[in-house]
Parts: structure tokens; C-alpha cells; sequence
């Protein structure tokens, strides 16, 4: 297979000297956004220089690139790992679990609520969250409950803390049933717990 960045070197050495985009889209046959983007992968990679806008010429590496044989791909435009947000009320609840290591969500909440947010959303992105954490065996309910303060009230769960793996929230990834730890860089897989 010849990468675009292979046939655009190609031609520009045949050529011998500064050729325009329109050109090298002429003689290799691609389409000019192909071009312009094979193109700025060589002159990032220093094997040919722009000249003017849309003129290039291939440069002392990128002959020797031609006659080593090597391959020229753009490669990853960047990090490719998952994307870990930071101050997002899940980051400040996994901080007020490791604090606390054990206790009830309103525990819990009361170290991660900001003033002026929702505590009924909050409550319930909690609830998800350490439901989350307990399929993928980082926390644990506690048998027995926390005694209510309504008279009708069954009482709060209890949670305790199993795996503290680092500073940084665990990421849930409901779609795939999994979570991610950026502590470690491992996916954990859930699993089903009886609640």
C-alpha cells in the first residue's frame, strides 16, 4: 500500500522542483484536501518545506526518506487515551470517598457538594456512580443500614471504600459496561451485584 505522504514525496522529487498543490493533485490523482493534509504531515515531519501557500518542495530528508523506503503516515493527531475531566462532581466525590473510606452517600455528598448545585441531581449522579463503582469491585456495600431520620425510612446504605487506586475519579463508561481507572490505566469489566 503507498501512504498519500509516499506518492506526494514521490512526485515532488520526480518534479526536481517547487510544485503547487493543483499540481501534485494533477500527477498523483488524489483530491486537494487529501493533498493539503499529506502534505502538512511532510512539512511537520520536516521531508519537505512550504514554499508559499500551496507550494512545496521536497527537502534533503525527504529525499532520503525516498531512498530508505520509509513509510510516512500522519499517525495519531494526538493523545489517544480516554479523556479524564477534571473538578466534575464525580472527581470531588471520588476525593470525599478515599477521605472517608466508609459511610452513606449523604456522608459522602456533604464533603463533594459545591454551593448552589442541585442536590437532588447530585444525589442521584451519586447514586450511579458508587452503583458503578460496586459492579467493578472498587467499593463494597456494608451489611446492615444506617438508621434513617424519617420515622417511615428504611435506612441508608453503607458503603465502604475496597480499592483506593490514586487521586484521579474512576471513569464509568455505562455503554460499554465497563470502568476506567487513569490511576492505573486499567478497564475494569462490571459486573452484576445484587443490591
Amino acid at each position: 500500500m503507498t501512504w498519500p505522504a509516499n506518492k506526494i514525496l514521490r512526485v515532488l522529487a520526480s518534479l526536481g522542483v517547487a510544485a503547487t498543490a493543483q499540481e501534485i493533485t494533477a500527477a498523483t490523482g488524489m483530491t486537494l484536501d487529501q493533498v493539503w493534509d499529506a502534505c502538512d504531515t511532510l512539512v511537520k515531519n520536516r521531508l519537505a518545506s512550504r514554499q508559499d501557500r500551496g507550494v512545496y518542495l521536497i527537502t534533503a530528508a525527504g529525499t532520503a526518506a525516498l531512498v530508505d523506503g520509509k513509510e510516512i503516515k500522519s499517525g495519531p493527531k494526538g493523545p489517544t487515551g480516554p479523556k479524564v475531566k477534571r473538578g466534575t462532581f464525580r472527581e470531588r466525590l471520588w476525593q470525599a470517598i478515599r477521605k472517608e473510606r466508609k459511610g452513606t452517600i449523604g456522608n459522602f455528598l456533604s464533603l463533594a457538594l459545591l454551593d448552589g448545585e442541585d442536590e437532588n441531581k447530585a444525589t442521584e449522579n451519586a447514586q450511579k456512580y458508587l452503583c458503578v463503582l460496586c459492579q467493578a469491585g472498587y467499593m463494597s456495600r456494608l451489611p446492615g443500614k444506617q438508621r434513617g431520620t424519617a420515622l417511615c425510612s428504611n435506612g441508608f446504605t453503607r458503603y465502604i471504600l475496597v480499592i483506593n487506586s490514586g487521586p484521579l475519579a474512576p471513569v464509568a463508561r455505562r455503554v460499554q459496561r465497563q470502568l476506567y481507572d487513569p490511576n492505573t490505566g486499567n478497564t475494569v469489566e462490571l459486573l452484576e451485584v445484587a443490591k
